[in-house]
């Protein structure tokens, strides 16, 4: 009987320690959450795109991207928390993108002296 309570002892704290260390997952080690993140990235970054193609000027091109943002992710805003919210952000994330390139066109073309 003594056995008997010593191995069932030895297995609830088997078991406790397995539920501690593999149980408890943070919810983004999930094969879903990283999905979503990836996703998340794609939908800014299009919407990036996108508003670089049709600005006024850097100011505008903020309101662009929020707005772009918002229209492809209609189900969740959660997104906005991640949007670069001013030009400096923005610039920054183009920099880190590789569009920064294509942002300097756009303000060169708009910019321009026309002779």
């Amino acid at each position: 009987m003594k056995r008997l309570y010593v191995i069932l002892g030895a297995s609830l704290v088997l078991c406790g320690l397995g539920y501690i260390l593999f149980g408890k997952r943070k919810e983004c080690e999930c094969e879903n959450c990283v999905e979503e993140k990836c996703e998340e990235k794609d939908i800014i970054k299009r919407s990036v795109i996108s508003a670089l193609r049709d600005f006024n000027n850097p100011g505008d091109l903020v309101g662009k991207v929020v707005n772009e943002v918002m229209m492809n992710s209609r189900e969740d805003f959660s997104i906005l928390n991640k949007v670069p919210k001013n030009i400096e952000e923005i610039e920054e994330y183009m920099k880190k993108e590789g569009l920064y390139e294509e942002y300097e066109k756009a303000l060169e073309e708009k910019y321009k002296r026309k002779d």
